[in-house]
């Protein structure tokens, strides 16, 4: 069997892993990092047999270079080992590894971000364009350790879902894969922008994101700069 563990839940993620990993003994678990997989040492392990368990599992972790990946498609691994793929950000359907994991029949398990229910009172006020409520909101969340740099993936997702929204009208959200709660606050709110607002916001968003991974900026004066513009829109 091949499994393929995809998405931004990390620790949705790695505990499906732990639960896979239960299902064999110790001594039948080996683990390649993606970007440093030998080949040669990955046939070897799918042919050694397991002294404790008829079968095997072989874990790869991160996300792997197209060029491995056509090496580990020639390979033809024993009926007694199993292969998990564990990628810790969303893999599109588009992408190599998962259209060859589907191909072969493979079990996929996409970890969508749990959003946390005290970061919707920051995002209501964001898509309500509360500037006040949205200050406080945030700095609550800051001081309670809530990393900068996950505040603003979360602004991305809800600015993601307005402009979603609004790019849909006719179908009223109806062809998204949204969840129902999520969609009636986000069609509650979508009013309040205009659709190259939207595109705007989500493309400083972006640049931000690039910014706090890059460079030295205030990351708190980044998102209060990012609140002071979304909610004066």
């Amino acid at each position: 069997m091949i499994y393929l563990l995809h998405g931004e839940n990390l620790g949705a993620s790695r505990q499906a892993l732990l639960d896979l990993k239960k299902n064999y003994s110790s001594d039948s678990i080996s683990a390649f990092d993606a970007k440093k997989i030998d080949v040669d040492e990955f046939v070897r392990v799918c042919e050694t047999p397991s002294m404790l368990s008829d079968r095997r599992l072989i874990i790869i972790e991160g996300k792997i270079q197209p060029s491995a990946l056509r090496l580990l498609s020639s390979l033809a691994p024993s009926s007694t080992t199993d292969v998990a793929f564990w990628v810790g950000e969303d893999l599109k359907s588009s992408n190599k590894l998962f259209k060859q994991v589907k191909e072969l029949r493979g079990q996929i398990h996409h970890f969508k971000p749990a959003i946390p229910k005290h970061v919707f009172g920051f995002l209501d006020a964001l898509g309500y364009k509360n500037e006040k409520r949205a200050f406080l909101e945030l700095h609550r969340l800051l001081d309670q350790g809530e990393a900068p740099l996950y505040l603003l993936k979360m602004m991305v997702w809800g600015v993601r879902n307005l402009l979603n929204v609004k790019c849909l009208p006719a179908s009223g959200g109806s062809k998204l894969k949204m969840n129902p709660f999520v969609l009636r606050k986000t069609k509650s709110q979508v009013g309040n922008f205009e659709e190259e607002e939207l595109v705007d916001i989500f493309r400083k968003l972006l640049e931000a994101e690039v910014f706090l991974k890059t460079t030295q900026l205030d990351p708190v004066l980044v998102l209060d700069r990012l609140v002071g513009g979304i909610t004066n829109v």
